[in-house]
């Protein structure tokens, strides 16, 4: 029925029955590798100290400008950078403005113009909120050590015994039981897709290891891109108003919504 319907699932059907379809393709690295370099690599695969960033558009404020003139007035890219240099001269604070009105329009295309890659050392609670961002790629490590698998569960139950005892909270003591294993993970997002979630995991109200990374991340992105970094962070700070209603944190005293939304 599946061929006769919709043929063009031919091809996947057809490669569903290839023996060789669902294996790992890079297993020849195993065999160039040295054992002895695979059991270093092992040893030293721990969790990051902090966030990094791997990789990151050079000048993506400036790219996210160019093309901003690029879509609008059809240019070429020479041509519009030219334009951005001389509109400088009409309006000393434009790219800063441009930057603005593309933070706080509706169709935010231009910011996907500027990328970031990191590399995050996380918690199998975290990587569940990362995952549901789907607008990045996102590199997860396998998990194939038994042994070592065990030995991370049994630290995580003792560590718990330890926070338990030093009076943490059972809501926040429930994130061991997620947390058996611990990765890095490598994922690269662009500006659009880093502002977005930063709305949500900078906020007061993240789960707070997420909440952690997230604000590590974007502190990162404002360095090289400070004017893209003027978008990034929670709705209260970019937008000026919280759209979490009477749940609000009330970080700032300010809880404005709309009035459809109230009632």
């Amino acid at each position: 029925m599946i061929r006769e319907y919709v043929p063009y699932l031919s091809r996947a059907l057809d490669n569903e029955g290839k023996k060789d379809y669902y294996e790992d393709k890079l297993n020849f690295l195993d065999e160039i590798v040295p054992d002895a370099a695979k059991e270093v690599f092992i040893k030293q695969g721990q969790l990051l100290d902090d966030v990094k960033m791997i990789d990151y558009t050079k000048g993506g404020d400036w790219k996210v400008l160019v093309a901003t003139l690029m879509a609008r007035y059809q240019l070429s890219y020479e041509d519009a950078e030219d334009l951005l240099h001389s509109l400088g001269d009409f309006r000393p604070t434009i790219k800063r403005d441009m930057m603005q009105a593309i933070i706080h329009k509706k169709n935010q295309r231009e910011l996907e113009q500027a990328s970031y890659t990191f590399q995050l050392p996380i918690s199998l609670a975290v990587l569940t909120h990362i995952t549901r961002h789907r607008m990045h790629s996102l590199m997860v490590p396998d998990f194939e050590h038994e042994e070592e698998y065990r030995e991370i569960f049994a630290n995580n139950k003792l560590m718990m015994e330890q926070f338990k005892e030093a009076g943490v909270r059972d809501e926040d003591l429930v994130y061991f039981y997620l947390a058996g294993n611990a990765c890095n993970i490598t994922t690269t997002m662009n500006a659009r897709s880093l502002e977005w979630i930063s709305r949500m995991r900078s906020c007061n109200k993240a789960q707070w290891e997420i909440r952690g990374l997230v604000n590590k991340m974007v502190a990162h992105a404002k360095k090289v891109s400070p004017l893209i970094g003027e978008g990034l962070g929670p709705t209260c700070e970019v937008l000026g108003y919280c759209p979490e209603g009477k749940d609000s944190c009330k970080a700032r005293g300010v809880v404005v919504l709309s009035k459809k939304k109230d009632e």
